[in-house]
């Protein structure tokens, strides 16, 4: 996996590895304002009944509800690289506060920690990319369509229903947990309370 920008290999930190079943019967994800997708492909998994989202935990932060939108070949004629979003649910039951402040992929060149924003009067949204995503003690950030979310961006190949894809997050205060993520369609997504 490539470093993200300000990483050295002397940073401290911990690396976990975990895995997560995957099932597919799943498609494309909507993405979030204007984000398009594709590129060449690598054959999906046969289709399972249901998919097991990715976690992961060290150092007090659990990561859970993970999973990346298809990309379903959308913009493999248009001059935008292709890209799509992955979501986490981060909790922390350290006693100090922490942020996401990285990720990186070999699925993708580069992956930002981007962020909804309405309009004043309501009526669309846009994106912007922050440096960081706040992970307060012993709480949570819960990432979603509409929301903030990992933007992967000039993806490696294909992401289709039923594949998995290893992220690396890099935090504050130096820990990095690998989390597998299925790859969902719209349809079978997991559901939260704004839809």
């Amino acid at each position: 996996m490539r470093r993200p920008w300000g990483l050295t290999s002397g940073s401290p930190g911990h690396r976990i590895r975990t895995t997560a079943g995957v099932a597919a019967g799943l498609a494309s994800v909507a993405l979030i304002g204007g984000c398009t997708d594709t590129t060449d492909s690598r054959a999906a998994p046969a289709p399972a009944a249901a998919a097991e989202l990715g976690t992961a935990s060290a150092d007090g932060l659990t990561v859970s509800g993970g999973w990346a939108a298809a990309d379903n070949g959308r913009g493999t004629t248009s001059a935008s690289p292709p890209m799509t979003a992955a979501y986490v649910t981060i909790a922390s039951s350290a006693e100090h506060d922490d942020a996401l402040v990285g990720a990186q992929t070999d699925a993708a060149a580069e992956v930002q920690i981007h962020t909804s924003v309405l309009s004043p009067d309501g009526t669309s949204s846009t994106m912007r990319q922050v440096p960081d995503l706040a992970v307060p003690a012993g709480g949570s950030v819960t990432m979603e369509p509409g929301g903030e979310h990992l933007m992967l961006l000039d993806l490696a190949h294909r992401l289709r229903p039923g594949a998995t894809i290893a992220v690396e997050l890099h935090f504050a205060d130096g820990t990095r947990l690998v989390v597998e993520l299925p790859v969902l369609d719209r349809i079978d997504r997991p559901h939260s309370g704004h839809s």
